[in-house]
């Protein structure tokens, strides 16, 4: 049987360190050929920092990393954090094709899945925009989507494992930082202490309503549509 080849978008924090960690744990039972990918998006002052941390861990386990620097364009009017999110994906494409990755594995947990959802609903979003971010959507996975965060960096006390932390991931210009910071520890203290597993629920039952009405679209669609010349 083949070995699967895993793609995997590293950046250095708790979350991806503890899934580079599981996954080459795993690789020989799983017959996987793992690679990391970390993109530097060269807009912070210890960007480079990072990239060396993502490198030497890569030596101590030997594994092939590659960093990969991006150009962040947001001539398209992107806010800064969708303008480094289309370039990571590009960076993921662009890899996934030359190593001939069947997946790309990312570091996602549930409160970033809590934190979406949650969101999204300030947003004014409908079913589709509450149903979060997709444990599995075409070549992406997220094997961490249903654990918490604490429970990860627990897990790499644990076992003496280092981490770096995107000071980033505390500026409060971030609409997703502060409902990190300052509106869900609100509401997990004064409303619903289980307010993050709430709101990945919602995301569940939201995912699982829309896959339901594609079903259904798709099915209707073969049965209703005639085909008339080029169009239904």
């Amino acid at each position: 049987m083949a070995a699967k080849l895993f793609l995997w978008g590293f950046r250095g924090g708790g979350d991806s360190v503890v899934l580079l960690h599981t996954l080459h744990d795993l690789a020989d039972s799983l017959s996987l050929t793992l690679h990391a990918l970390h993109v530097h998006h060269g807009m912070r002052p210890d960007a480079d920092a990072d990239a060396c941390f993502v490198e030497r861990l890569g030596k101590t386990l030997s594994l092939p990393v590659i960093v990969e620097r991006v150009k962040v364009d947001d001539s398209a009017g992107l806010s800064p954090e969708a303008a480094m999110r289309r370039a990571r994906y590009a960076a993921y494409r662009l890899w996934a094709g030359r190593c001939s990755a069947s997946k790309v594995a990312l570091g996602h947990t549930a409160d970033d899945q809590a934190e979406t959802v949650l969101m999204r609903l300030l947003q004014g979003a409908g079913p589709r925009g509450l149903a979060g971010i997709p444990p599995v959507w075409g070549p992406y996975i997220r094997p961490l989507i249903e654990l918490r965060r604490q429970e990860i960096l627990g897990a790499l006390g644990a076992r003496g494992i280092p981490w770096v932390e995107d000071p980033s991931n505390r500026d409060p210009k971030f609409l997703r930082n502060r409902i990190r910071h300052d509106l869900l520890p609100l509401l997990a203290g004064g409303y619903n202490p289980r307010v993050v597993e709430t709101l990945c629920r919602v995301g569940v039952l939201s995912r699982s309503l829309i896959e339901t009405l594609d079903r259904v679209a798709e099915r209707e669609l073969d049965r209703l549509a005639v085909t008339v010349g080029d169009g239904l």
